[in-house]
């Protein structure tokens, strides 16, 4: 398993991609905010008013997993552009990427300290571990798979298929047959903010399967216009795709599929699990109606239609407005985890205030949960001692909130 030592070992690596003393030394310090990310109307930012009033049910299938008596907590801010947090539970330690300054950063549950991992990163974005302890990222910059070995040396998984340049992996999964899984929407290419501005896309947008075992790399999707993010149902015999297409037209998808997955590998049936341009206007309603943090100096937060100070998103719901008005009206479901219960939690945004934060999916695409954020959400993580902490990585901070439910799998 990846441990301190293994950690702290990689400093002498001296490579681009490894652990360097100068980057675990940079400590970032913060304040756990007992306020969390909303103004809570009361009298003093220390008092705490319960239930978190921005945890909210859609249906009375997600009562018994809300924790009346817990609150949002915004960790750490800082960052440019955050995704993919995975937990390693042997160290207590939330490893996540800040993707336009090209770093890995860390979060210490034990002491709440924020420090940099790794400086540059490949402009890493989605990240996992394997049944090793291994850490597995996605480089958008290197166009490749990574593993950091437990000596703190980066080995390349996978970084062309039949001869071509992968276009820039976004997510990754790890399933306990070792397998590697992982997106290829190319979303790096031809970025000066998140990449070198590499270009040149070689390969069709698709999802792949590693098999580390016989070395052999298979094209396991092509159905996406742009996968991202991957999660596997407890039991493994499903795979959940999100399409974020919508970011390339209003007339592509936004949308989460599920897969059969073979013993063999291979996915078929494929089934519309969640359909944003169908689910949101449907959801906006909710969002008005649920109630509202009441600012105790302004007479209150504007309806939830409306853009306010805090309240998060690009753009009002349902506003339409150039070339990436279905983007700015639906917004996208990013990266995914599931609990052990078969639920999905998207982290969801980019539509406003209905969409922004995370988005709890039933294992029958119902939407039966919401938290609302002031950020969008692009991916989540579930951790902690009993890995009921979930973790959200929200744009440019990083949030925590327990839920009564544990994640599944192990990352």
């Amino acid at each position: 398993m990846l441990g301190r030592r293994e950690l702290l070992s990689a400093a002498g690596a001296g490579m681009s991609l490894a652990v360097t003393r100068a980057a675990l030394g940079q400590e970032i310090m913060h304040t756990p905010s007992r306020e969390g990310p909303f103004p809570r109307g009361l009298p003093s930012p220390e008092w705490v008013r319960f239930p978190e009033p921005n945890v909210r049910a859609l249906d009375p299938r997600f009562n018994k997993y809300m924790v009346g008596n817990t609150y949002i907590e915004r960790l750490w801010t800082g960052a440019m552009w955050m995704e993919g947090p995975v937990w390693f539970g042997d160290v207590g330690m939330l490893i996540f990427s800040d993707i336009p300054n090209n770093r890995l950063m860390k979060y210490d549950e034990h002491s709440g300290q924020v420090s940099v991992l790794r400086e540059p990163s490949g402009y890493s974005n989605g990240n996992t571990r394997d049944r090793q302890g291994r850490l597995v990222s996605c480089l958008q910059d290197g166009r490749a798979i990574a593993r950091t070995e437990h000596d703190g040396k980066v080995t390349l998984v996978a970084a062309e298929f039949e001869g071509k340049k992968l276009n820039g992996p976004n997510d990754v999964v790890v399933k306990s047959d070792d397998t590697i899984w992982f997106s290829d929407p190319g979303y790096g290419l031809g970025s000066y903010y998140e990449s070198d501005h590499q270009t040149g896309e070689e390969l069709p947008r698709s999802v792949y399967r590693f098999d580390p075992k016989a070395g052999k790399l298979d094209l396991v999707s092509k159905d996406q216009t742009r996968p991202n993010g991957l999660a596997f149902s407890p039991d493994e015999k499903k795979l959940y795709i999100c399409d974020t297409g919508i970011t390339d037209g209003p007339d592509k998808p936004s949308d989460i599929s599920v897969y059969d997955v073979g013993e063999d590998g291979k996915l078929s049936n494929r089934q519309t699990l969640f359909d944003l341009k169908k689910q949101v206007p449907q959801m906006e309603q909710m969002a008005l109606n649920r109630p509202r943090n009441q600012a105790a100096s302004a007479g209150g937060t504007p309806p939830g239609g409306a853009r306010g100070e805090g309240s998060g998103g690009t753009s009002a719901a349902g506003q339409a407005e150039g070339p990436e008005a279905g983007f700015f009206k639906y917004g996208i479901a990013d990266g995914i985890r599931v609990d052990a219960d078969g639920n999905l939690w998207a982290g969801t945004g980019w539509g406003g205030p209905v969409i922004d934060g995370v988005t709890v999916i039933a294992p029958d695409g119902a939407p039966i949960g919401r938290i609302f954020m002031p950020e969008v959400v692009a991916n989540v993580a579930f951790g902690g001692v009993k890995r009921n902490r979930l973790f959200m990585a929200g744009s440019t901070s990083l949030y925590a909130v327990y839920v009564n439910v544990a994640g599944a799998g192990i990352a």
